[in-house]
C-alpha cells in the first residue's frame, strides 16, 4: 500500500496480500496472472492486443497495420519486413510464393521452391491468370544440386556468351 494509491488486498485466512494496487500515477500492479474473458482484448498505448482464439495482434499507432500471429503459428504482416540478419525457412520443399497485387494477367502469381536439393522458379498457370494455388504450373527455371540449370522456354542474352566446354546445337 502506497500513499495516493487505491489497493485492493484479498485473506488466505492467515494473512492479508495486495492482489492488484492502483497508483496515484495510473499504474496498475497485479500480482499473479490476470485472466480474461474468452476473446478479450488487452490494449495498450502502443497497441498491443492479445486475443484468446484470435492470436495475437501488435498494431501501429494507425491501429489497422503491424504484425498478426494466428493460434496456429500463422503469421500476417502489413508494411515491410526488414531484417539484419538471415532468414531461416524449414520445410519439406520450402516454398517462397509472390503475389502482384497490380497484375492481373499471367504472372501474378510466382513461387520459389527448394525441393530435393533443387531451387526452382515456377509460375502459376491455374485457370487463365493463376489463382495462387499453383495445382497447375511452369517451372521456368531450375538451378539444380549438380550445377547443371534447366531453362524451359527462351533464353533472351543482352551480352556475348562466353563458354567453357562444348557446345551441342541441334
Amino acid at each position: 500500500v502506497n500513499n495516493y494509491s487505491l489497493s485492493f488486498q484479498t485473506y488466505d485466512g492467515s494473512s492479508l496480500s495486495t492482489a492488484l494496487r492502483l497508483d496515484g500515477d495510473n499504474n496498475a500492479t497485479f500480482t499473479g496472472n490476470v485472466t480474461l474473458s474468452s476473446n478479450s482484448n488487452v490494449m495498450s498505448a502502443r497497441k498491443f492486443t492479445a486475443r484468446d482464439g484470435n492470436g495475437v495482434m501488435l498494431t501501429a499507432d494507425d491501429a489497422s497495420s503491424g504484425l498478426s500471429i494466428a493460434d496456429n503459428g500463422n503469421a500476417t504482416f502489413t508494411g515491410t519486413v526488414t531484417t539484419g540478419g538471415r532468414i531461416h525457412i524449414t520445410d519439406t520443399a520450402v516454398p517462397i510464393t509472390f503475389t502482384e497485387s497490380g497484375n492481373t494477367g499471367t504472372g501474378k502469381y510466382w513461387r520459389q521452391v527448394l525441393d530435393g536439393g533443387d531451387i526452382r522458379f515456377d509460375v502459376d498457370t491455374t485457370s487463365t491468370n493463376g489463382d495462387g494455388s499453383f495445382s497447375s504450373y511452369n517451372a521456368l527455371i531450375q538451378l539444380n544440386a549438380d550445377g547443371h540449370t534447366d531453362i524451359n522456354g527462351n533464353l533472351d542474352v543482352g551480352g556475348g556468351i562466353d563458354v567453357t566446354g562444348n557446345i551441342t546445337v541441334s
